[in-house]
């Protein structure tokens, strides 16, 4: 496993979280004001990866807050979308942030129940997120510790940023698509 020290980690852990934020209030903000790509940006960010109506994703998905969405449309079609879009989001940051940050496992987890507080404050909130961040910073533990044994940080930040390239690319012609 390649890793940095603590300092440069948690360095690494607040400007993830930071971008993240951003990316969020700006997807926030275009999905309120009237553009040419807004039908498909609320289209992008309501699509539901799995669909479960199972009783135990039914109790589950009845716990996500009303504006869990971020959409001026409410969505009522997926109040049975067990993994959705911004679950698929939660998973790629904290992927990033165990490939990166690998021994902050615990303050990871700690910052991911508070901003799921916080969230509640605007009733966007979602129990699963919490292990879904679970779920991305084990991913990204283990392609650490797969595959970084004897490369370096630099050429692991390229693939990194590479692979976050083709994702973020992969999104935009899709919203595309959606118009």
């Amino acid at each position: 496993m390649y890793s940095l020290n603590k300092n440069k980690q948690y360095v690494i852990m607040c400007i993830l979280y930071i971008g993240s934020f951003l990316m969020v209030l700006s997807i926030f903000y275009l999905c309120d004001v009237d553009h040419s790509y807004n039908v498909g940006l609320n289209k992008f960010i309501n699509e539901c990866l799995c669909l479960s109506d199972t009783k135990i994703s039914k109790l589950l998905t009845s716990l996500r807050g009303e504006e869990y969405y971020l959409t001026r449309d409410k969505y009522k079609d997926n109040k049975h979308c067990l993994v959705s879009i911004w679950a698929f989001t939660h998973v790629v940051l904290y992927a990033m942030i165990g490939f990166f940050c690998p021994d902050l496992f615990y303050p990871s987890l700690i910052i991911g129940i508070l901003f799921e507080l916080g969230e509640r404050i605007f009733n966007c909130h979602d129990i699963l997120d919490v292990i879904f961040n679970t779920i991305g910073f084990g991913i990204g533990y283990q392609v650490n510790n797969l595959f970084l044994n004897k490369k370096s940080f630099k050429a692991s930040i390229f693939y990194a940023g590479l692979i976050i390239c083709v994702i973020l690319t992969g999104m935009c012609i899709k919203i595309v698509n959606h118009n």
